[in-house]
């Protein structure tokens, strides 16, 4: 609408409607005295009557051109500057103009030409308003269904990567990030830490008390460990009743010691079952670190925690181990002023 606006004035402005209506009414006003004057040639001679004759021919070029202004502006100049503001309100979004236009007559050959362009514009204007305004409904209506497209891919995306008993991170989400620990370990000099938590007796546990007190459990131990956890530490459900954190930067001693206040919050942690009965737990732990001069590979990483675990759980659960690089699984124990040492 505003190209369209910004056209129509530029063809009134090329016009130049006064300027040609003046000189026509000029041109009709000195019509009769040319021709007066070529039909009175004879009397050229007569120095009074040339002298009438100017005269004449300067009263008529006033006459006219004055009334050629009078006629323009009384009867065209306001209708142009309305159709030039009304373009101007329509190149700044409003479509509001002529409200004070007569009625249309029987014939229309016989209305203000001015008039019947102002309602036929008057009339665009409305349409085009009509149809921004559906425009902005549409507009509005598409980006609801964005955002409520956008919110469904969130949801699918937490869904893809998260556990929906605990909502920790699932297996896959979590060996893809240990994936990228490790490619970015080996591009700069750090280490990262894998520990592999396994809750023991988790069998007895269903068979005992049923198998919706154990979901209460899982569920229960996953906001323990991530009570335990600090920001950037990833914690996932890996299988039924096995959980992994992935401890980036971290060296032995630090994964160590978040394993231990891992198992440490688990013992402590009080459960109950649907009958009000109050049990607690234990898990075992297995502990390894990749570093630039050791394992680089998640599957290494992830098969040496695993026999860190397996050797914690054969020890007889409710341990924590170590994988050693040189000398294999070792165990951790936590002394009275809390401090672990390898033994």
């Amino acid at each position: 609408m505003e190209e369209m606006a910004t056209k129509v004035m530029a063809k009134i402005n090329s016009i130049q409607i006064t300027t040609i209506l003046r000189s026509s009414l000029l041109l009709t006003g000195l019509a009769p005295l040319v021709v007066a004057v070529i039909a009175a040639a004879p009397l050229l001679d007569d120095d009074r009557f040339n002298l009438a004759m100017v005269l004449g021919v300067l009263v008529a070029l006033s006459i006219s051109w004055l009334l050629g202004s009078l006629v323009v502006n009384g009867l065209f100049m306001g209708a142009i500057k309305r159709l030039q503001d009304f373009c101007l309100q329509v190149k700044q979004g409003k479509y509001d103009g002529f409200d004070d236009l007569p009625g249309q007559g029987l014939i229309n050959s016989d209305e203000n030409e001015f008039i019947s362009l102002m309602r036929d514009m008057g009339w665009m204007a409305r349409l085009i308003k009509k149809r921004e305004q559906e425009l902005r409904a549409s507009i509005a209506m598409l980006k609801a269904a964005q955002d409520e497209l956008n919110q469904s891919n969130a949801c699918l995306a937490e869904m893809a990567m998260t556990d929906p008993l605990t909502r920790l991170y699932n297996r896959r989400y979590f060996f893809d990030h240990l994936e990228q620990e490790c490619a970015h370990m080996n591009r700069k000099p750090q280490s990262v830490s894998l520990i592999m938590l396994d809750i023991d007796h988790f069998k007895i546990i269903n068979d005992k008390y049923g198998h919706q007190t154990g979901d209460i459990v899982l569920t229960e131990l996953s906001r323990a460990i991530e009570k335990t956890v600090r920001s950037g530490e990833i914690v996932a459900r890996i299988g039924g009743e096995e959980f992994a954190v992935l401890v980036p930067d971290a060296d032995k001693d630090g994964a160590v010691h978040i394993a231990c206040r891992i198992c440490r919050e688990v013992r402590e942690h009080v459960f109950k079952d649907d009958e009000g009965q109050t049990f607690k737990i234990t898990c075992s732990a297995g502990i390894t670190v990749a570093s630039q001069a050791s394992v680089r590979s998640a599957d290494k990483l992830c098969k040496q925690a695993d026999i860190a675990l397996y050797a914690a759980k054969e020890a007889g659960r409710n341990r924590i181990y170590f994988y050693d690089h040189q000398y294999g699984p070792i165990e951790v124990t936590e002394n009275g002023n809390g401090y672990q040492n390898m033994s």
